[in-house]
């Protein structure tokens, strides 16, 4: 929040949807952030929409149900336009410049989630097995959503509930995976600065996403870090940190900064995968067998309420 309104002169309402989780602590952090800078700010409690997303999720997970939120944007906010940020986004530009992004008449306006990126081998066979084309596949970290088309068009509540249900043992961004299979061929895909997450590049004029090196849990040296620790200080949760606060905080993630390593028995079947051949038999078939289980269950379950 403090990134946004540090590079803007313009009114900014940020809408964030909780449930009750939430703090009174942070909830009040989040009230005087946006009262410093004279922002607008909306708290939407989605508690009750919890039990029913539940069902679309698969335990054990490494995901919350809070990441199935973002599907029920369209339900929740009375506005027809809204952008949509993962919570890992810093600002180096004015909000103002991607709000009034000519989006074509399309639904959906963002960066392809593989510029610049390798696509791991199992990402590409589940995108397979799901109908994705990672060839034109969004990142979700920072998207310009169309509310007003998503209600009109697209059913979208239900289509999503249903390819969720088809295919939850699979997914891994399973609201990520929703919004590409919908809206496929209604997004319109735009400049890489307005989602940046090759940290190696300048970050002075771009939309920071570090969803692969996240500066609140280990120190990695990139760029990336410097920006989100100045922003946080002029957040509310940093307004009256000390030097030794700080020092503190920087020990306890050096602390935990441990280099991030693979299960062992992920990086098994992905090492004898590309021993047999870049065909990736043996991922695809466990991954095949997994959505098999899942429209099977679908199918039985329609069935019996039919």
């Amino acid at each position: 929040m403090a990134s946004i309104f540090e590079n803007t002169h313009s009114k900014v309402t940020v809408h964030i949807l909780h449930d009750d989780t939430l703090t009174d602590d942070n909830r009040q952090k989040f009230i005087r952030t946006a009262e410093k800078y004279s922002q607008g700010l909306e708290l939407h409690d989605v508690t009750g929409y919890r039990e029913e997303l539940s069902k679309f999720t698969v335990k054990p997970s490494r995901l919350s149900v809070g990441v199935l939120y973002r599907l029920i944007i369209h339900e929740v906010l009375d506005v027809d336009k809204v952008i949509l940020l993962d919570c890992d986004i810093t600002f180096n530009l004015d909000i103002k410049e991607l709000w009034e992004i000519d989006t074509d008449g399309k639904i959906l306006a963002g960066v392809w989630s593989y510029g610049g990126r390798e696509i791991w081998p199992e990402r590409a066979i589940e995108a397979r097995i799901l109908g994705v084309d990672l060839k034109k596949y969004l990142n979700l970290g920072v998207v310009v959503m169309n509310l007003a088309g998503i209600r009109e068009g697209f059913d979208f509540t239900e289509k999503w509930k249903d390819y969720l249900l088809r295919h939850k043992r699979v997914m891994v961004l399973p609201d990520e995976m929703a919004y590409n299979f919908v809206f496929a061929g209604n997004i319109k895909f735009i400049d890489e600065r307005f989602n940046r997450f090759i940290l190696d590049k300048d970050l002075s004029d771009c939309i920071i996403h570090t969803f692969m090196a996240k500066p609140w849990l280990g120190i990695t040296g990139l760029k990336s870090e410097r920006w989100y620790w100045k922003y946080y200080l002029r957040s509310a949760w940093g307004e009256n940190s000390t030097a030794d606060d700080i020092i503190d905080i920087m020990s306890e993630i050096s602390a935990k900064n441990k280099p991030a390593r693979q299960s062992v028995l992920r990086r098994a079947v992905l090492y004898i995968s590309r021993k047999i051949g870049g065909s990736y038999p043996v991922l695809r078939v466990i991954l095949m067998f997994r959505d098999i289980l899942d429209r099977l269950t679908y199918r039985l379950t329609r069935k019996n309420t039919a």
